[in-house]
C-alpha cells in the first residue's frame, strides 16, 4: 500500500519561484519515454504547469529525435549532474543504471519522479532517505496502461513516503 502524504508538492514549489519554468530531463527514450516527450512537447501549450524539457538520454540518438529540440545525452547519469535541471523523470527500467541515475540526482538536490516499479520495489525506503537529506522529491507513477506522469506535471499527484508491499 502506498500511503499518501498531505503536504505541498515540492515541485509545484519549484514552479512558482519567480515565475521560472521547472526544467526537466528525461532519462529513457522507449516505449514509455518516447511518447511521455513527444506528447509534453506537442501539448507544451495545454499543459497547467511552467515547465521545460531541457535535455534527454537514451543508449542512441534515433532520426526522429532531431526534432525535440533539446540536449542529447547516450549516459543517463551524465543528466543528474547538469546544473540546468531541476528534476529527471526516469524511465529506463531496470534497476542498476535507474538507481545510479536517481540516486546521484537526488543527492545533487533534484526532484525525481520514476515508474520504475521494480527500483522502488528495491531501493524505495534507501532513495526516499536520500531525498529527504537533500530537501528533494522522489515520486513514482506507474506507466500501465497509458503515459505516466501527466497528472503529476498537469498538478495532482500521489506523492510516495512508504511503500509497504507491491504486486506485479
Amino acid at each position: 500500500m502506498i500511503q499518501q502524504k498531505n503536504t505541498t508538492f515540492a515541485l509545484q514549489q519549484k514552479l512558482s519561484e519567480k515565475g521560472k519554468p521547472l526544467r526537466i530531463a528525461v532519462a529513457g527514450l522507449g516505449a514509455v519515454g518516447r511518447p511521455l516527450v513527444e506528447e509534453l512537447i506537442a501539448n507544451k501549450e495545454k499543459n497547467a504547469q511552467n515547465f521545460e524539457i531541457v535535455a534527454v538520454s537514451a543508449r542512441r540518438k534515433r532520426p526522429w529525435m532531431k526534432h525535440l529540440g533539446v540536449e542529447f545525452f547516450n549516459d543517463a547519469k551524465i543528466l543528474s549532474q547538469l546544473q540546468n535541471i531541476d528534476a529527471i523523470i526516469e524511465v529506463i527500467g531496470g534497476v542498476t543504471t535507474a538507481y545510479d541515475v536517481v540516486s546521484t540526482a537526488l543527492s545533487n538536490g533534484k526532484h525525481v519522479i520514476t515508474s520504475n516499479a521494480t527500483l522502488m520495489a528495491v531501493y524505495g525506503e534507501q532513495l526516499t532517505r536520500v531525498a529527504e537529506v537533500s530537501g528533494a522529491y522522489i515520486g513514482f507513477d506507474a506507466a500501465i496502461g497509458s503515459l505516466p506522469f501527466r497528472h503529476i506535471i498537469g498538478g495532482t499527484y500521489m506523492p510516495v513516503n512508504k511503500i509497504s508491499i507491491m504486486f506485479s
